[in-house]
């Protein structure tokens, strides 16, 4: 029985066999050219910054919060964003967590809020700012009779600004875009519940808000004011005394000793 010859193993010549990986090394390569091009511009938010006359707003710095940020404790968190804007006022927003952010810009003492923009991860382009004078916010603060007022702060949300309240309960915004804020009023005390205001600020002007803001008190207020006055001929002791503003008040309690 004579063997069967075995098929002899095809040869191929070097030459082909460079050729043959150097072009699927440069097929990959244009592959991910093209890759790197998509994943560059997918999940970028960009937008644009103008000057008053209508002109590219270049080198304008651009900050980005989370609506929520509380700029007195969270001074070194991570939520915030930086960029600067390009030759044609331009800027580009990444690496940020799909949810609202505040968007401020300033330049030259100019600036312009995007407030409670929603970044959802996907390619959007904001619509444009324009950079216009800041304004100035001043106010007062009340607590219950007694209770020490600069242990009062003012935070306003989804900004770098806060202030500190003075004794008399006076306080002074740093300068903010012409825009409506969340403002943030709390203080240290017991029995005190953060009390949130809308603040709007106009701009290049010096605004001081109409209504006094009072932190949520949950203690019992405190009675002032009292005074008697006692009728020799009926023998009667008549008090009077200021009324408390308290919302969950029901009346009042008179002891006598």
């Amino acid at each position: 029985m004579k063997p069967i010859p075995r098929a002899k193993p095809a040869v191929v010549p070097s030459a082909l066999l460079v050729l043959s990986v150097l072009l699927a090394a440069a097929g990959c390569g244009k592959d991910d050219i093209a890759g790197t091009t998509t994943e560059t511009v997918t999940g970028k938010t960009t937008g644009l910054i103008h000057l008053a006359d209508g002109k590219p707003a270049v080198g304008a710095r651009v900050r980005v919060f989370s609506v929520g940020y509380r700029p007195a404790q969270d001074s070194g968190s991570s939520l915030t964003f930086r960029t600067v804007t390009d030759a044609k006022g331009r800027y580009i927003l990444d690496s940020l967590a799909p949810g609202e952010y505040n968007i401020l810009s300033e330049l030259d003492g100019k600036s312009a809020i995007q407030d409670s923009t929603f970044l959802s991860g996907s390619t959007r382009t904001l619509a444009p700012d324009t950079l216009d004078e800041p304004g100035i916010v001043c106010g007062f603060v009340a607590l219950q009779p007694g209770d020490l007022l600069t242990t009062t702060i003012v935070q306003i949300l989804g900004t770098n600004a806060f202030v500190n309240v003075d004794e008399d309960g006076f306080f002074q915004l740093p300068k903010l875009a012409p825009g409506t804020y969340r403002a943030a009023v709390s203080t240290t005390l017991p029995e005190y519940t953060t009390l949130y205001a809308g603040i709007k600020v106009s701009a290049g002007m010096k605004d001081t808000l109409a209504d006094t803001l009072r932190p949520l008190f949950n203690g019992i207020p405190q009675v002032t004011g009292l005074k008697a006055s006692y009728d020799t001929l009926s023998g009667m002791v008549t008090l009077d005394w200021r009324a408390v503003s308290f919302r969950n008040r029901d009346g009042y309690l008179i002891f006598r000793d």
